[in-house]
C-alpha cells in the first residue's frame, strides 16, 4: 500500500512537472512574439552599446578604454531587465484573477509561477547572448571558449536573481503598471552605480556598491569576458548573488499572494 501511494506521488509530480516544463515553454515562445517587450528588453542594451561605441570611435586614452568598462554592463543590463516583465506579468495574472483560471487545471499553481519564471530566465540569457553578439561584430571582445561558458553560468545567476526580485515587487504590489515601474525606477540607480568604475563615486559609495547585486552580476560577467578569470572578490561576488537570490525567493514562498488583497 505504502509502495502505490508512493509511486502515485512520484507520478503525479512528473505530471505537474511535466505540464510547468510546458507552459513554460509557451510563455517563451510568447516572450520572443512580444514585440513590446523585446523592444525595451533589446533595444535599450543595444541602443546604450551602440552609443558607447560610437563615442570611442575617436581618439583614447590608452590607460581608460569606455567600451570595455561599459560593454559588460550592457550584457547584464539585458539580462537582468527579464525581471521587468516577470513583475508585471505576476502582478497582471493577480489583477486579472487569471490565477483563479489556473486553480481549475490538475497541476499545482506554485509549479505554474515556478514555470513563467523560468521562461523569464531563458529569455533573460537569450537577451545577454544577443547583446554579446553585437558586441562581437563590433570588435569589442573576443573572449576564449571556456571564459565565454563561465560568463553564460554568471549571466544564467544573474537572470535567476533578477527574475526572483520581479517577482519579489509583484508579491507586494497589486497593480501591474505600478509593478513595472517600482522595477525599474529601482533597479536602474543600482544598475548604474554597479556599472561605473568605483573610482568614479565617492569613498562611501565605493564600500557599498560592492554589496549591490547589480555590481556583483556586472563584475562576474566583466572579467570573464574581459580579461578571463574572476574578479578580485569574485568569491565574494559569486556568494553574495545567489544569496539574494535564495532570499528573493523564500520571500515570494512566505509572501506570495494568489489574488489582489
Amino acid at each position: 500500500m505504502t509502495a502505490r501511494i508512493s509511486n502515485s506521488k512520484l507520478k503525479s509530480f512528473s505530471t505537474s512537472m511535466l505540464a510547468a516544463i510546458q507552459f513554460s515553454l509557451t510563455l517563451l515562445k510568447a516572450n520572443l512574439r512580444n514585440g513590446k517587450l523585446l523592444a525595451l528588453s533589446l533595444g535599450f542594451p543595444a541602443f546604450m552599446l551602440f552609443t558607447f561605441w560610437i563615442t570611442t570611435r575617436g581618439p583614447q586614452d590608452d590607460d581608460f578604454d569606455l567600451m570595455l568598462v561599459m560593454f559588460p554592463a550592457t550584457v547584464a543590463l539585458a539580462v537582468m531587465l527579464a525581471g521587468l516583465t516577470q513583475a508585471t506579468r505576476i502582478a497582471q495574472w493577480r489583477e486579472q484573477e487569471i490565477f483563479h483560471r489556473f486553480a481549475l487545471t490538475p497541476v499545482p499553481l506554485p509549479a505554474l509561477v515556478l514555470g513563467a519564471g523560468a521562461a523569464q530566465i531563458v529569455t533573460g540569457l537569450l537577451q545577454g547572448i544577443t547583446i554579446l553578439l553585437l558586441g562581437a561584430l563590433l570588435g569589442v571582445i573576443r573572449p576564449s571558449p571556456s571564459a565565454l561558458l563561465i560568463a553564460l553560468g554568471f549571466m544564467l545567476l544573474s537572470a535567476v536573481t533578477f527574475v526572483s526580485f520581479g517577482s519579489v515587487i509583484a508579491t507586494f504590489v497589486n497593480r501591474s503598471d505600478a509593478s513595472g515601474y517600482i522595477f525599474f525606477f529601482t533597479f536602474m540607480p543600482l544598475f548604474f552605480l554597479g556599472s561605473f568604475p568605483s573610482e568614479m563615486l565617492p569613498a562611501l559609495m565605493q564600500k557599498i556598491i560592492v554589496y549591490l547585486p547589480t555590481t556583483m552580476a556586472i563584475e562576474l560577467i566583466g572579467h570573464q569576458l574581459v580579461a578571463g578569470f574572476l574578479p578580485e572578490k569574485g568569491i565574494l561576488f559569486l556568494g553574495g548573488l545567489i544569496m539574494y537570490a535564495v532570499v528573493f525567493g523564500v520571500i515570494n514562498a512566505i509572501f506570495f499572494k494568489w489574488e489582489v488583497q
